[in-house]
């Protein structure tokens, strides 16, 4: 009989053994695995010397795992101050709850210098001494970010502390989310109130303050309500201030996330304007009153040369007598305008001329059925250092058709236009179809009393005249 004379249960053991080295092959397989795909630099130190390294901690630190194994991890610092500061704190934490992070900074092997977030746990928590592994994160984009947004941010709040407005912010909740300092002075509200972050203290610690302040709740409720709506208001102060008020929504990507509201000290300003109304209102009046009085004091010269005509029994000296009142009248007419009219510095210059062609039609005693008329000067308007030698210009044309284009109770047509050029110059046109001009006629030339006048009010004008005698005559002034 055969005996087998293995010991009962060694074969089941060995099974065993087989079984549990091929899984501990298959989790470091695996682990290795990990430790080689990680995005995130992976390594393991002994006494701060590295023992192994992954691939992404090569790249991130740019030297190969030849140049970093058994090497001290100093290398990759760029200051003995940093290799220090971060040694003392990793294992500080380390000794305090098992675990160490740190953020601190790598040089490159090429010189740059990188941020990363260090954090570290030794293979044996009783015994440091037998290595510790860290994972490294490169953070240098994050880190960069940060810094922008902060300066981004602390721009934002200098601007915001130097603007000469009172800004405040709100979230949709109406929660005081940021104010400045002159917000804090133009409203005088106590600190204390400011720092609760309650809008609600805030707000009753201002109505106090305002004329009307069932008003200004009223519209602050409105826009609490219509989170993307925009305001504009004036807020008048018990003690005489005023405030502009502006309110708009704060978005997010287009999404509203608070309201931004921003108060303007505008009281010396109002002040100013009140001022300034007051004295354009006692400049108006006072304008008013020397228009009239220099039209009445014109009227008085006028009824003067017709008193004096009744004395005069020469033809030729009654007939300049008279046209001297008729150039007085137009004059007058402009005053008479100026008085009238709602802007003192200019007039509107077709009623001018339509009062001007009523005046002399009825002077000379001409139907407006036998010399049919017409203007067109829409929207002319003078002021009056033009108006006036324009005016006279204008009579003195008319009074020549009436009295000399059309003999013998002859019908005919008069037309007057106006039209405004380019770079604030004028073209003024009389144009009849009557017996026209004598042959040669030279407007230059020294001639008729009108047309002295005419020209001299023409250079007064710093213009041009030119006449044309074809079927009629047609006189055009560009000024």
């Amino acid at each position: 009989m055969k005996i087998d004379r293995k010991p009962k249960g060694s074969g089941i053991r060995s099974g065993e053994r087989s079984l549990a080295l091929k899984a501990l092959r298959e989790s470091e397989e695996k682990m290795r695995s990990i430790f080689r795909a990680a995005p995130i630099g992976i390594g393991v130190v002994v006494d701060r010397v590295f023992k192994d390294v992954n691939q992404r901690f090569c790249d991130l630190t740019g030297y190969t795992r030849e140049e970093l194994i058994n090497k001290s991890a100093r290398m990759v610092y760029p200051s003995e101050e940093e290799y220090q500061f971060v040694g003392r704190e990793k294992y500080r934490q380390i000794a305090d709850r098992g675990t160490g992070a740190v953020e601190t900074r790598f040089r490159h092997k090429d010189g740059r210098v990188i941020d990363v977030w260090l954090s570290s746990a030794p293979l044996d928590i009783s015994d440091v001494s037998r290595g510790v592994t860290f994972t490294t994160l490169d953070i240098t984009e994050r880190k960069s970010a940060e810094e922008a947004l902060l300066r981004t941010v602390s721009l934002l709040e200098a601007t915001l502390d130097s603007t000469a407005d009172g800004i405040l912010v709100v979230d949709l909740e109406g929660k005081i989310k940021r104010f400045n300092e002159n917000f804090k002075k133009m409203w005088r509200i106590p600190p204390a109130i400011l720092e609760t972050g309650e809008d609600d203290r805030a707000l009753g610690f201002v109505l106090d303050q305002l004329k009307d302040p069932e008003e200004f709740l009223s519209k602050v409720r409105q826009l609490y309500g219509k989170v993307l709506a925009e305001s504009y208001d004036v807020l008048e102060f018990k003690d005489g201030r005023v405030f502009e008020r502006f309110s708009r929504p704060q978005l997010l990507e287009g999404t509203p996330v608070g309201r931004v509201w921003s108060f303007r000290d505008v009281t010396e300003r109002v002040k100013d304007e009140e001022k300034l109304r007051t004295a354009l209102g006692e400049r108006e009046v006072m304008l008013r009153e020397i228009h009239h009085r220099v039209k009445n004091n014109i009227q008085i010269i006028s009824s003067l040369l017709r008193l004096q005509s009744r004395y005069i029994k020469d033809e030729k000296a009654l007939e300049l007598l008279d046209e001297s009142q008729n150039r007085i009248r137009s004059m007058a007419l402009i005053h008479e305008k100026l008085y009238q009219s709602q802007d003192l510095s200019r007039i509107d210059f077709s009623d001018y001329i339509a009062k001007m062609i009523t005046h002399l039609f009825a002077i000379y005693k001409v139907g407006f059925s036998r010399i049919r008329h017409r203007v067109d000067a829409n929207k002319i308007q003078l002021d009056i250092n033009r108006a006036i030698p324009c005016g006279l210009i204008i009579n003195e044309l008319i009074t020549n058709a009436l009295k000399h284009a059309f003999p013998e109770d002859r019908e005919g047509e008069l037309i007057i236009t106006m039209l405004s050029l380019a770079g604030d110059q004028y073209e003024l046109t009389v144009k009849d179809n009557g017996m026209g001009l004598p042959e040669g006629f030279d407007p230059a030339k020294k001639g008729t009393l009108g047309f002295q006048i005419v020209n001299d009010l023409v250079k007064q004008l710093d213009g041009l005249i030119e006449v044309r005698g074809d079927k009629g005559t047609e006189i055009v002034i560009r000024f």
